[in-house]
């Protein structure tokens, strides 16, 4: 498999699953590279190629597939490695609960944050207009951490009581808003979540071949 990664963004949960799902299945898990792209790269003819859309995560499967979009790059590599347990089986609640929650962050929390971090798409170059926007953004950003926040387990994770690809995707959002005004730290159950996976072998393996900390720049690249 090869995954075309942008640092930072979405990408980053299935590059983490990469590197979990290799650590769990060993040699019955296939080879995979991991393609960290520049920014602006993503826009240029050779990526275009693969994804029309210019977007990531873009990944080509075994069979030469291009699958795009987190949450079916996600559950295709939980799927490759039942033993990673990143996924739970299919048909059971805790997998319809996996697909309730990652379909909230691919699609409805993704989008607030495009909302806060690139107001210039939704509200043009007036001033006031994007601060307008920005102040919703935040609003709901909020809502939604806190939301994810209670959805946290016992266990500390969102199903049951071992990562999942879900977990993945919350860390990848947590970590954006570690430079918001009001910062993931503000959440105390997600940011214990948050550096408890940070401090994850694999999680430290992906960070670290895309370049990118626990420090993330004011307007979220990176």
């Amino acid at each position: 498999m090869k995954l075309y990664a942008l640092p930072g963004a979405t990408s980053l949960a299935t590059h983490i699953a990469l590197e979990m799902a290799a650590e769990a299945a060993g040699p019955d898990f296939c080879r995979f590279e991991v393609v960290v792209l520049q920014r602006g790269q993503n826009d240029e003819p050779p990526f275009r190629r693969i994804n029309p859309l210019g977007t990531v995560p873009a990944l080509v499967t075994e069979e030469g597939v291009v699958l795009t979009e987190s949450l079916a790059t996600l559950l295709h590599v939980a799927d490759k490695a039942p033993q990673s347990r990143l996924a739970p089986a299919p048909n059971s609640p805790q997998r319809d609960r996996l697909h309730m929650l990652l379909s909230m962050m691919v699609s409805s929390v993704h989008a607030a944050f495009q909302l806060y971090r690139r107001t210039e798409r939704f509200a043009g170059g007036d001033e006031a207009a994007q601060a307008a926007v920005q102040g919703l953004a935040l609003q709901r950003i909020d809502r939604y951490l806190n939301l994810l926040q209670a959805e946290l387990g016992v266990g500390g994770y969102l199903i049951g009581e071992h990562v999942s690809v879900a977990d993945l995707m919350l860390f990848v959002t947590a970590r954006w808003g570690a430079s918001l005004p009001r910062p993931t730290m503000q959440y105390p159950r997600l940011w214990s979540f948050t550096q408890q996976l940070a401090a994850m072998p694999a999680v430290k393996r992906a960070m670290q071949v895309e370049g990118i900390g626990m420090t993330v720049p004011p307007n979220g690249l990176g």
